[in-house]
């Protein structure tokens, strides 16, 4: 349904120059093809020939804001003539819920525009209930100060396992 959505998004918004940024560099399972390339095989296969990059190194709410960031101001850096001005998240409402903080940080460093755009109707009632929780936990933590030790422990014990078991997370396989 994302994906759809942003190919809609795309279409809608011609002759705005698009590009997609593929997160996930972990393996749907254990040594198969990644996230990302699922993703980047839905688009080609959907009639999508232009560009997609896939940001290396991390997956999760908090951390692919400044991954993905990151990886646009270096292209940006690269290419002067790429004039990117626009950063539009298309994801789960669930997920937005969680990851708009971090959107808005990572973007508020930078001269993009960030534009989140929820898409309803994604997701379980486990993942929703999953994400709910996790985005409260999360909120209290960083209202706390105790962010940071969350973050370092959910790296340890919850992301960088999913680089060598796969991504197993609720309701994604």
């Amino acid at each position: 349904m994302r994906l759809r959505a942003g190919l809609d998004f795309m279409r809608a918004h011609r002759p705005w120059r698009f590009f997609f940024v593929l997160t996930g560099d972990v393996s749907y399972r254990p040594g198969g093809v990644t996230l990302a390339e699922l993703m980047g095989d839905y688009l080609r296969g959907h009639g999508y020939s232009g560009e997609t990059v896939i940001a290396h190194g991390m997956t999760g709410s908090f951390w692919e804001p400044r991954l993905v960031c990151k990886t646009l101001m270096r292209r940006k850096c690269a290419e002067p003539e790429l004039r990117l001005k626009h950063l539009v998240v298309i994801s789960s409402d669930w997920q937005l819920r969680l990851g708009d903080q971090f959107w808005r940080e990572a973007t508020a460093g930078t001269d993009l525009q960030y534009h989140p755009e929820a898409i309803h109707g994604t997701g379980g009632w486990r993942t929703r209930l999953s994400y709910g929780v996790f985005t409260l936990v999360v909120s209290a933590a960083r209202t706390v100060g105790l962010w940071p030790r969350l973050e370092r422990y959910l790296w340890k014990r919850v992301y960088r396992p999913r680089y060598t078991r796969g991504f197993q997370a609720n309701g994604c396989a």
